[in-house]
C-alpha cells in the first residue's frame, strides 16, 4: 500500500515538474540569445563540453544525444565565430579534435551568467522554505542520474 502511495506522490511530482520544465527551458533559451556573443542551446551544450577538453565531432554528437551532422554544423558556426578551433591529432593527422578557445570560455562565462542571473530572479520570488526544499529535491534528482554527461531524452530513459 504504501509503495502505491509513493508511486502516486512521484507521479503527481513528476507532472508537476513537466508542466515547470518548459517555461524554464524558454526562459535559459532567451538568456542564451541575449547580448553580444549570443549563442544556441546547441552550440552552448557544445561549448560546455569543450571545457573538458578537445573532443572529436562524434563524441560530441553522442554525449549530446544529437546526429553527427547536427553537432557538425554546430562546431562549424562555433569556428567561423572564433569560439572553438579544430586541432589536428599529432599521432593521426586525418583525426580533428575540436577544442574551445579563449573567446569562446569568455562567451560560455557569460551565457552561463546570463542564464543563472535570470534563474536567481526567478527563484527569488520563492520563499525560503520552497528554495529549500526544492534544493534538496534537486539534490536527490542529481544523485538518481547515473551519468551526468548524458543529458539527452534517451538517457532519461535508460535512467528509469
Amino acid at each position: 500500500m504504501a509503495g502505491n502511495a509513493r508511486r502516486a506522490d512521484a507521479a503527481a511530482t513528476a507532472a508537476l515538474l513537466l508542466e515547470a520544465v518548459p517555461p524554464l527551458v524558454r526562459l535559459l533559451r532567451a538568456a542564451l540569445r541575449e547580448g553580444a556573443g549570443p549563442v544556441t542551446p546547441t552550440q552552448a551544450r557544445i561549448l560546455a563540453r569543450l571545457e573538458a577538453g578537445p573532443r572529436l565531432v562524434g563524441e560530441l554528437a553522442a554525449t549530446m544525444e544529437v546526429r553527427a551532422p547536427t553537432a557538425s554544423v554546430a562546431v562549424d558556426s562555433l569556428v567561423r565565430r572564433g569560439l572553438a578551433a579544430r586541432l589536428a591529432d599529432e599521432a593521426d593527422r586525418r583525426v580533428v579534435r575540436v577544442t574551445l578557445t579563449a573567446h569562446g570560455r569568455k562567451v560560455l562565462e557569460v551565457a552561463r551568467g546570463r542564464q543563472l542571473d535570470a534563474l536567481a530572479e526567478l527563484l527569488g520570488a520563492l520563499g525560503e522554505d520552497e528554495l529549500q526544499g526544492l534544493e534538496q529535491g534537486l539534490r536527490g534528482l542529481a544523485r538518481t542520474r547515473s551519468a551526468p554527461e548524458r543529458t539527452g531524452p534517451r538517457a532519461l530513459a535508460k535512467a528509469r
